[in-house]
């Protein structure tokens, strides 16, 4: 995909997005710390940021923090949801050209968004954005199958992905290992998300290949979606397994 096709994907996703995906786990920038020497007072670039589900969790914790998103309507989503949160700074760009100074920032945090980005520009880029000492973290917060609730979401989700979205791929098929060096620290936080049947139907609308409203397929994943729910919801809540998998260094 190029750039033009990333900025605008989620445009008419961003109700969908922020009803249904999941935060990541409290923990996980505790860990971060001491994984890569994070700590709050940092400031920190939260590259392809989106509504600011990981920025969040970052501000949270005591870091200021630069949400760097292309798409417009996701942009504004994530400004105004954070608007009272302090230390918080929401901006045009992408990771290849982020807009920011060089050596401006302290650690960058990327959250299930490193498979749209060129690993040889951005790793250009985080390199010139970086303070001396500076990390990188790539994080993904994904689906884990380890029950039948999980296996019936995956295949409602494979039924309506195609070869056009090949590089929806789980961070550890992104060779994170080869972008930050042999240095690079890995460790995974499960966690659970429950949701009831209108955050469980924005989940699965979120996906960027989803059909869209009006489009041909629309009622036909509606009607995939309910039928979903309604054979794996215990009391009226759904039920997913996910891991928070991380992948940073101090040396890159």
């Amino acid at each position: 995909m190029t750039h033009a096709d990333v900025s605008t994907l989620f445009t008419d996703k961003v109700r969908d997005y922020i009803v249904g995906r999941p935060g990541y786990p409290a923990i996980l920038i505790g860990l971060l710390a001491e994984a890569v020497g994070a700590s709050p007072g940092q400031q920190v670039a939260d590259v392809g940021c989106g509504t600011g589900l990981l920025a969040q969790a970052f501000l949270q914790r005591g870091f200021r923090v630069t949400g760097i998103e292309p798409n417009d309507a996701m942009r504004e989503a994530g400004a105004r949801l954070l608007a009272a949160l302090p230390s918080f700074d929401m901006r045009g760009g992408t990771a290849e050209q982020t807009g920011l100074a060089d050596a401006s920032v302290d650690g960058i945090a990327v959250g299930t968004a490193f498979h749209w980005f060129d690993p040889a520009l951005t790793r250009a880029e985080f390199r010139r954005i970086l303070r001396p000492g500076g990390w990188v973290a790539l994080i993904g917060n994904e689906r884990h199958v380890v029950a039948d609730a999980d296996a019936a979401f995956a295949d409602l989700l494979a039924r309506f992905r195609g070869d056009a979205h090949e590089r929806m791929r789980m961070l550890e098929d992104c060779a994170p290992e080869a972008f930050l060096g042999a240095a690079a620290r890995h460790f995974e936080v499960p966690h659970r998300l429950a949701v009831d049947r209108e955050a469980f139907v924005a989940l699965a609308l979120s996906r960027s290949y989803m059909p869209r409203a009006n489009s041909p397929r629309r009622a036909e994943a509606e009607a995939a979606i309910a039928a979903t729910f309604e054979a794996h919801a215990v009391e009226g809540r759904y039920v997913l397994n996910y891991r928070a998998t991380v992948f940073g260094t101090r040396v890159f």
